[in-house]
């Protein structure tokens, strides 16, 4: 089976596919294991013309949007907005854990595919190991000249030592 056989349309349901809800979202929003970001049918109250209203929203799929390679999706509650990564949610979910200070890992290396089952958890120095040779991900391999760094850390030092 390939990946064009497994298209997944925005409404259709996919055989195996498991919906759970996000961990401070619950009632709202919905992810899948395969990615998928859902926002459920709910009532709110909204202000139209001075009045108040109640606004029925039918269950949908969200629409994602992309930067920096990742796919993200915008989660509203009470009037704020809060901007989160799928693969993020996708884990956070899936395995009940917090991901702070480590990175969720595509084990593919394919950034588009967030299923679960491709998903994993990684130290900061395991990921950049992986994938930067050991170096720091903001480093990407450059090579700082020895007298370029000596004379911005006796910088820095000066600088906080006259703070």
């Amino acid at each position: 089976m390939t990946t064009e056989d497994i298209k997944l349309d925005d409404n259709e349901r996919q055989p195996c596919e498991v919906w759970k809800d996000i961990k401070g979202y619950e009632g709202l929003y919905q992810v899948s294991n395969f990615g998928r970001i859902k926002s459920l049918e709910r009532n709110h109250h909204i202000v139209l013309h001075g009045k108040d209203c109640l606004r029925h929203q039918k269950e949908r799929i969200m629409k994602q949007w992309k930067r920096s390679s990742y796919w993200l999706v915008d989660l509203w509650d009470k009037g704020k907005r809060d901007i989160r990564a799928v693969h993020h949610l996708v884990f956070e979910t899936f395995y009940n854990r917090q991901i702070g200070g480590f990175f969720v890992h595509h084990k593919d290396e394919n950034k588009e595919n967030n299923c679960v089952d491709n998903l994993e958890l990684m130290t900061v120095t395991d990921h950049n190991r992986h994938h930067h040779g050991g170096k720091p991900s903001w480093n990407k391999g450059l090579k700082m000249p020895s007298e370029i760094f000596i004379k911005m850390w006796e910088t820095r030092r000066r600088r906080i030592k006259n703070a």
